[in-house]
């Protein structure tokens, strides 16, 4: 009997324990002997469509992943899978991956542009995150390093990945990576997908290596690094600016609800109910004002605070501000680094934060993952654009003066 044939009649753990027999045969993979675990993830990628893994750095993610993923495409050479990561660069250690593993008959192709062919006949694509990636028909997507991707890959390529599995009766789609304060997206997919989490102390080999131990005990490196990196714990150079959020379906009388404004390409408006020093989060709203003047017209003679003026004022979102006073009764406030200052100390000042995701998963995202800055506000740049935040704020305590002209 074949290998191949062997390893298509058999099913489930003991068809990966044969293939780890297999791969013995070969030199350098003679030290591979995966763990309960290892084995329990590969098992766990059978079943599911899709999910995420995250492990310590040195964790042995891109290994395992790629040898799960060439035995899957040996057994079924009619699925059609893609390897990505954020870079070109980050796919070097994957391709060498690929060159090692004995079912690899070659590796052809430009950097981030490459093919991998197997004796079997299957073929494996190895893609950097480009637009490259669509018009393909795949069966399954590996994205390696999710936490590195850059804004304009989350905003105009991820989007995209999900429809290349359209065509799919299969349609699995992996994220791998390690945790890190500075990646929304990777965050946000952990908390929506099935996740598999290891950290440091669960991989032998880091324990045996001690360079994990020696970094933790020498005490140099900072305390959120090691957590982030090592014992996959979410956290923060800084720390979590609204650290107490709660998750849950909220009633409420609209009647109860304030809002606040905040200008940008599109103008975000979050609704909040304050109760007995308990800040629920209820609605959240997103309009081109520009495009159409009486989009929040029905929120008229509402309890409604606006950006207008201060530091991020100019022609443009002044006259967003003044349109909203006239139509709706709006009050316009100032955008100061003392505002962010007060607003930030009211917000971290309630006893909890409550958000109905269901509805308001944008703004969940802002505060779930905002994180202080080096000034000491929390941080707004092309990663963290909070605007969803910044209309937060000014929805927890909304000017009542009216402005005159």
């Amino acid at each position: 009997m074949s290998v191949l044939t062997k390893l298509k009649s058999l099913q489930g753990l003991e068809r990966y324990q044969y293939y780890i027999d297999i791969l013995h045969r070969s030199p350098l993979f003679r030290h591979y002997h995966p763990t309960d675990w290892q084995y329990e993830d590969w098992l766990f990628m059978d079943k599911t469509s899709e999910a995420c893994f995250v492990r310590a750095c040195g964790g042995s993610k891109t290994f395992d992943t790629i040898n799960w993923i060439i035995l899957r495409a040996t057994i079924n050479p009619h699925e059609k899978w893609a390897w990505m990561a954020s870079a070109s660069g980050q796919l070097d250690q994957a391709r060498f991956y690929f060159q090692d593993h004995p079912f690899v008959k070659k590796v052809k192709g430009s950097v981030g542009k490459e093919i991998v062919y197997l004796h079997s006949g299957s073929r494996i694509l190895l893609r950097g995150a480009t637009a490259s990636i669509t018009g393909l028909r795949l069966d399954g997507i590996v994205l390696d390093e999710e936490e590195m991707l850059q804004p304009r890959q989350i905003a105009i390529v991820y989007p995209q990945l999900h429809g290349r599995l359209t065509f799919s009766s299969i349609g699995k789609f992996f994220h791998l990576g390690t945790l890190q304060a500075d990646a929304p997206l990777f965050m946000e997919n952990i908390e929506k997908y099935p996740t598999k989490i290891h950290d440091w102390k669960q991989c032998p080999w880091l324990v045996k290596a001690g360079h994990i131990q020696r970094m933790i005990d020498e005490g140099k490196t900072p305390e959120w690094e090691i957590d982030m990196l090592y014992r996959c714990i979410p956290t923060a150079p800084s720390g979590l600016v609204f650290p107490h959020i709660e998750i849950a379906h909220i009633n409420y009388d609209s009647k109860e609800v304030q809002y606040g404004i905040d200008f940008g390409s599109k103008d975000m408006c979050v609704g909040v109910v304050i109760r007995n020093n308990i800040c629920y989060v209820v609605e959240e709203y997103e309009f081109q004002l520009e495009l159409n003047n009486a989009a929040y017209d029905f929120l008229n003679r509402r309890l409604i605070e606006c950006e207008g003026g201060g530091y991020n004022d100019n022609d443009k979102y002044g006259a967003k501000s003044y349109m909203l006073v006239q139509r709706i009764h709006a009050t316009r406030q100032a955008v100061s680094n003392r505002w962010k200052q007060e607003r930030q100390m009211i917000g971290r000042g309630y006893d909890k934060i409550v958000i109905d995701r269901e509805s308001c998963l944008n703004i969940y995202k802002d505060i779930k993952s905002a994180v202080f800055g080096p000034d000491g506000f929390y941080l707004k740049d092309n990663k963290h654009p909070n605007h969803y935040l910044d209309a937060f704020l000014h929805a927890i305590q909304p000017a009542t003066l009216q402005w005159s002209f």
